[in-house]
C-alpha cells in the first residue's frame, strides 16, 4: 500500500489521524540509502472522551479511510508523486541504457553522442549501478568526468559544447526512466561551464587551394574531408558513404541519405568539385572512400597533411562543416542549402551555427577570421600553434596503411 493511514497519540491522550505515503528509497550525497515519505496530517482527531465510544471511533476512523482511499486513487490515476515499482529502480544503468539504444536511438544520426555517453557512463560506474543510485552527486561526477577527462580509462577532456551535448543525452535517458518507473525523479544538475561556440575555426579558400595541392599519405582520407567542404557532411555519414548513395540523373548528381531525421535533408545536389573528389566510381555496394581508418588516426593524418601544407593548425572533420558554412556565406547561398548541407532538422540551428563562425555578413567575414596568408608563412614559425602533445604525438606516428 502507497498510502498508510497512521493513528499517533498525543500527550493529551487524543490520537492524531496522518497520511503516509511513501514514495521509495534514495541514495543521498553521502552514500546513505534512506526513504522518501510525505507526511499530511488530516482534520480529523479522535478526543479522549470520543475514544470511549467505539462507535464515534470507528466513523472518525472510516472517514480517515475514505480519504485515504481517494488520496491513492488520485495519486495512481493524476500521477502526481513519481510512484515506481521498486524492483525497476534495482534495474542496472548501463544495462538499461544499451537497451535504450537499441530500441529508440540505433537508426538516428545522433548515434555517435550516445556510444560517446556509453564510453563516459562505463568509465565512473559499472553494470552494478543501479537507478537506486542516480542523484546529485552522480551528475555532478559525470560532469566532471566529461569536463577534465579520465586518465584511468584514457578519455581525453571534452569540449564545452560536447559536454553539453552528451549531458542532454543523459537527462533524456532519465526522463525516459523516469516515465517508465525505472527512477524516481530526475536530478535537477546542469554543466556550469561557458559557451564555446563562439569564434569556430573554419578555411579560407586560399589555404583549401594550398591544402589541396599539398601531398596526403592517404588520399581516400584527402578527398573525404575536401568532400566533406563540398558538402557539409558529419564525419560518420562520409564514413558509411556508398556508391548505392549516389545517383546520377542525366547531368545531375545527387547524394541520398535516408538515414537523416529531417527528410528535407535527406538529397543533396553534387557540384562540380564534389564529384571530382569522388574518384571512380565502384560496384555497389562499396564504400566510397573505402581506406577511412579509426578516428584517432585520421586525426593523425590530416594533421601530418596540414603542417605539409604549412597551415599551422590541426585540421578535423568538424573544421570540414564550419568551413562549408563560411564558403556558403561567402557564395551567398541559402540558408536552406546551408541547412541541407548540415543536416540540421531546424533552420534555428543552423542560425545559431552561421552566428557562432563569427561572421560579419555573408559577403564579407571579419578580417581577423581570415587574414591568413598561407604562403608567406614560415613552417617553423607555425608548429608554434599546435600543443606539445600533439607534436610529439605526430613526430613519432609512423603508421603504415596497408593496400587495399
Amino acid at each position: 500500500m502507497r498510502v498508510r493511514l497512521r493513528q499517533l497519540k498525543n500527550k493529551n491522550g487524543e490520537i492524531a489521524l496522518r497520511l503516509d505515503t511513501f514514495l521509495g528509497y534514495y541514495t543521498d550525497a553521502t552514500g546513505k540509502r534512506k526513504a522518501r515519505r510525505i507526511r499530511e496530517t488530516l482534520p480529523l482527531h479522535i478526543a479522549p472522551e470520543d475514544a470511549k465510544y467505539p462507535e464515534i471511533r470507528q466513523s472518525i476512523l472510516q472517514q480517515a479511510e475514505k480519504i485515504r482511499l481517494d488520496k491513492e486513487r488520485e495519486l495512481k490515476e493524476t500521477g502526481l508523486y513519481p510512484f515506481f515499482e521498486k524492483r525497476k529502480s534495482n534495474t542496472s544503468l548501463i544495462t538499461y541504457l544499451d537497451t535504450y539504444i537499441e530500441k529508440y536511438e540505433s537508426n538516428t544520426s545522433n548515434l555517435a553522442l550516445w556510444k560517446g555517453l556509453q564510453k563516459r557512463l562505463n568509465a565512473i560506474c559499472t553494470v552494478e549501478t543501479q537507478f537506486n543510485d542516480i542523484n546529485d552527486a552522480f551528475c555532478e561526477q559525470l560532469i566532471s568526468s566529461m569536463i577534465h577527462g579520465n586518465s584511468q580509462n584514457q578519455l581525453k577532456p571534452l569540449a564545452p559544447n560536447s559536454v553539453k551535448n552528451y549531458y542532454s543525452k543523459f537527462l533524456k535517458l532519465l526522463r525516459h526512466a523516469n516515465n517508465e518507473g525505472y527512477l524516481q525523479k530526475v536530478p535537477n544538475i546542469h554543466p556550469q561551464i561557458k559557451d564555446a561556440g563562439k569564434n569556430k575555426i573554419f578555411l579560407s579558400e586560399d589555404e583549401l587551394m594550398v591544402l589541396s595541392t599539398a601531398f596526403c599519405s592517404n588520399q581516400d582520407l584527402k578527398n573525404a574531408f575536401l568532400f566533406a567542404v563540398e558538402t557539409g557532411l558529419h564525419y560518420h555519414e562520409i564514413q558509411a558513404l556508398k556508391w548505392k548513395h549516389i545517383h546520377r540523373e542525366q547531368n545531375t548528381w545527387k547524394l541520398i541519405l535516408p538515414d537523416r531525421a529531417n527528410p528535407h535533408t535527406n538529397t543533396l545536389v553534387l557540384n562540380s568539385d564534389a564529384i571530382d573528389y569522388l574518384g571512380p566510381a565502384e560496384p555497389n555496394p562499396k564504400l566510397v572512400f573505402p581506406r577511412l581508418k579509426s578516428m584517432h588516426e585520421n586525426n593523425i593524418q590530416l594533421l601530418k597533411w596540414a603542417v605539409k601544407a604549412n597551415l599551422g593548425k590541426q585540421i578535423t572533420f568538424s573544421i570540414s562543416r564550419n568551413t562549408f558554412a563560411a564558403l556558403g556565406l561567402n557564395k551567398n547561398l541559402s540558408l536552406v542549402e546551408i541547412n541541407i548541407g548540415l543536416g540540421h532538422k531546424d533552420l534555428k540551428t543552423t542560425q545559431k551555427f552561421l552566428a557562432d563562425l563569427n561572421i560579419i555578413s555573408p559577403q564579407k567575414p571579419k578580417a581577423e577570421d581570415l587574414k591568413f596568408s598561407v604562403a608567406t608563412k614560415n613552417f617553423h614559425q607555425n608548429t608554434s600553434m599546435l600543443s606539445r602533445a600533439i607534436r610529439i604525438q605526430l613526430r613519432n606516428y609512423n603508421y603504415m596503411f596497408t593496400k587495399i
